[in-house]
């Protein structure tokens, strides 16, 4: 709990910083952030897992202020950034080494390793320092151990150090961004050729006349790359396009001057570089050499021989031959009328852009054979497969249900609560609704609204978004009511006389509300001056202490939610983020918790990733479309255009 506060404090301070009310002066983050990280460095097998997890977790929040603490407290994220990394170095090769790792050992280098992506992802600043960047890279390599050059001694021991460790080395390689692909922003031409890369990985050229698109499609997201071609590999659209031949300069002899002779100017030399033709003039002389001897390269003999002299009456007349032809072309030419053949119109299809282009990424080498395979459109279902795989998340999702209650006069000595569904609120609801997210219009929204239909009438959402995760509020207020029992945690704003606690028959009578999914509610009492008491039931979930059956070196024993604690008061401004920080940290926790049951047998179901769900979709997409080839065809059909295609110059 002392480590959320600290965790609390250090945010609020950092945006002091940012508007001016505190200064840097004898600050106290520096010391505050070095005490969270020696939970992390110092001994830590001291330390119950729940502490260093909870550690970990307030070192990833820390995010949420990394701009002004990278600009104010550099050392700081330097520090902290070291120590995440040794401890997963550290960490990572015990768990390898060991015969029987502790079982919370693996879930602790995935978080490390979590809270490292964040601070990449957020301030991409700190691998402008080299030591930063080399240390994070060989950290995460050697955690990733792609090659399996170091096997877990225990078989799936480091299952989800690899896990994460590859998903940060994706990040890594790839750009950030923190707006989603909106699929209907895709084009989907049939023109398109698709083909897939060892099955997971779909890769689409679309080529015109103006551009190649190359787009690209995987587990982590859509991308695309549009290049111009520089080169038009055609000879007759070189001459149709070739500038007509200069008019015959006039050139008037004066008294002063002699009579200029004309002589052939090559294209090269239209605008000559001094240094360039300095060099070609002078190349014999530079290149060659000689001794008195008459040794050397040069090939030449003393001046006064008879073959000497022989030579360069050869070489002289052979210049006046080259001369005299050099002008009779030019006097043909400027009286010729030249017609310039019309080149022929251009293939309907034609790929030599694009294929230099995979030639140029690698994807067409021999060494790659067998994993780039053509798929075969089938009237139109790739398209709409590939429209289906562009719906798809590609960041974390989460589901949050923000509901309003006010009370009702009672019934029969019963307690009455209503859950308000119209746009009547409070001043302060609307403006802890305006803090915990922004409001959109759902008929034209192309990220995730969770269950909502698109379709009602009602068009107004409330969601939140970051680089790696989506939010979407399930608001009654905003005519949502129905899909509040599909909340994840759900929050509560009481304005009511009653203070029963969520879990209990009173609750239940009372309010009326669907339990979360998570099993946490977070129960928000207005009180005066602009202050909130924030209650949190975390009775069933993952954050119960109160099972005594759970041993002590348990993965999720002892973990404590936060940032916010039960019975915290907080004021208007820091309400919403940190309401928002404690629910989204509840359903992060809670996730891990279902799949750490399911590693151990316990439960039959796993919360599945977008990750995952993208992998299982390319695949089915591979499989139905791929078009085996031997590696003759394949390149015949790629390289060796369609007769009709073929114009002899």
């Amino acid at each position: 709990m002392a480590m959320w506060q600290l965790t609390i404090a250090v945010q609020k301070e950092a945006l002091f910083w940012a508007v001016g009310l505190a200064s840097t002066r004898n600050s106290q983050v520096p010391a505050t952030i070095s005490t969270i990280c020696s939970f992390v460095t110092k001994v830590p097998s001291r330390w119950k897992p729940a502490v260093i997890f909870t550690a970990l977790e307030c070192l990833r929040y820390l995010t949420i202020v990394s701009e002004h603490l990278f600009k104010h407290v550099f050392s700081s994220c330097v520090f902290l950034i070291s120590c995440v990394c040794e401890f997963m170095a550290a960490n990572a090769q015990v768990l390898r080494a060991t015969r029987s790792p502790p079982p919370y050992l693996d879930q602790l280098i995935a978080s490390a390793t979590s809270c490292l992506l964040e601070w990449v992802v957020t301030t991409p600043q700190l691998l402008s320092k080299a030591q930063v960047m080399v240390k994070v890279i060989a950290t995460t390599v050697d955690a990733a151990d792609v090659h399996v050059d170091f096997p877990a001694t225990t078989p799936h021991a480091d299952f989800a150090t690899r896990q994460s460790a590859q998903h940060l080395l994706e990040y890594l390689v790839k750009h950030h961004a923190h707006g989603n692909v909106d699929g209907a922003k895709q084009t989907y031409d049939p023109a398109a050729v698709h083909y897939t890369w060892n099955l997971h990985t779909v890769l689409s050229i679309l080529e015109t006349t103006d551009y190649v698109q190359l787009t690209l499609r995987d587990s982590s997201g859509c991308y695309q790359w549009r290049t111009q071609p520089q080169y038009v590999p055609s000879k007759l659209a070189t001459l149709a396009s070739a500038p007509p031949s200069p008019p015959p300069a006039q050139s008037h002899p004066s008294q002063h001057a002699p009579t200029p002779t004309s002589t052939p100017v090559s294209p090269l030399e239209a605008n000559p570089d001094p240094l360039l033709r300095s060099l070609r003039k002078n190349a014999a002389s530079l290149t060659s050499w000689s001794t008195e001897g008459w040794e050397g390269n040069s090939g030449g003999k003393h001046a006064t021989d008879a073959s000497a002299m022989r030579h360069e009456a050869q070489v002289t007349l052979f210049q006046s031959l080259l001369q005299s032809q050099s002008n009779d072309f030019v006097q043909h030419r400027r009286v010729a009328t030249v017609n310039l053949l019309e080149p022929p119109p251009p293939a309907q299809s034609t790929t030599h852009i694009a294929r230099r282009l995979l030639s140029q990424l690698g994807f067409l080498s021999v060494a790659s054979w067998g994993s780039l395979l053509p798929l075969l459109p089938s009237s139109g279902q790739l398209i709409k497969d590939l429209q289906a795989l562009d719906r798809l998340p590609t960041r974390e999702t989460y589901e949050i249900g923000i509901a309003y209650v006010v009370n009702q006069p009672s019934r029969a000595g019963y307690d009455v609560v209503n859950l308000v569904t119209t746009s009547t609120c409070s001043d302060a609801y609307l403006g802890f609704l305006a803090t915990m997210g922004s409001a959109v219009d759902a008929h034209s929204y192309g990220g995730f609204l969770g269950y909502l239909d698109r379709n009602l009438p009602v068009s107004q959402a409330l969601v939140y978004a970051q680089h790696n995760y989506e939010v979407a509020y399930y608001v009654p207020t905003l005519g949502h009511a129905s899909v509040l029992d599909k909340a994840e945690v759900l929050i509560v704003w009481n304005e009511c006389q009653q203070n029963y606690r969520p879990g209990t028959a009173l609750w239940a009578s009372a309010y009326n509300l669907p339990r979360p999914k998570a099993c946490v509610t977070i129960v928000i009492d207005p009180l005066d001056d602009g202050l909130f008491c924030v209650r949190i039931c975390v009775d069933g979930s993952a954050f119960d202490l109160s099972n005594a059956t759970r041993a002590a070196d348990d993965t999720f024993s002892g973990r404590v939610l936060g940032p916010l604690q039960d019975g915290m008061v907080v004021g208007s401004e820091w309400l919403g983020p940190l309401i928002r920080q404690t629910a989204l940290n509840a359903v992060h926790v809670h996730r891990l918790h279902l799949r750490y049951k399911h590693s151990l047998g316990l439960s039959s179901q796993s919360p599945i990733r977008p990750q995952e769900k993208r992998t299982k979709l390319i695949a089915a997409i591979a499989k139905q479309y791929m078009d085996p080839m031997l590696p003759g065809d394949f390149y015949s059909a790629l390289f060796v255009p369609d007769k009709g295609a073929v114009h002899e110059d």
